[in-house]
């Protein structure tokens, strides 16, 4: 699967595929914006099915904040490959971390308050 700017209007920084079918050894390789390889991973959990089963089906996925211009997974013989999937870092939604979670409730209760006085001052 290869990324175009021109396309996309960015590079996407994340990118994967699910492997579902196929025979042989694998391999999945990610190249950076300039084409250069950001490695290769070998796996080999095909079982030469191509009946629907799913205990062999795998996620490879790669992020790279510099841009991904191509994914590529290959095996010995036959393959199939669904679910492509890409973005950009910036689509990311953080979630706080459990530390800081007691420094968000203090502020909230602050807030609350604040608010109380404030309305009690104004009956």
């Amino acid at each position: 699967v290869t990324f175009g700017v021109a396309a996309l209007g960015t590079l996407p920084t994340h990118a994967g595929l699910v492997w579902t079918d196929g025979s042989g050894p694998i391999q999945f390789e990610a190249f950076d914006a300039l084409g250069g390889s950001l490695g290769i991973i070998d796996a080999s959990h095909a079982d030469g099915s191509s009946s629907g089963t799913t205990a062999e089906d795998r996620f490879y996925g790669v992020t790279n904040a510099g841009g991904i211009s191509s994914i590529t997974i290959r095996n010995g013989g036959g393959i199939e490959a669904d679910h492509v999937q890409y973005g950009t870092l910036q689509d990311v939604v953080t979630v706080p971390e459990a530390g800081t979670l007691p420094l968000l409730g203090g502020a909230l209760g602050l807030c609350a308050g604040a608010f109380v006085v404030r309305r009690r001052k104004s009956a």
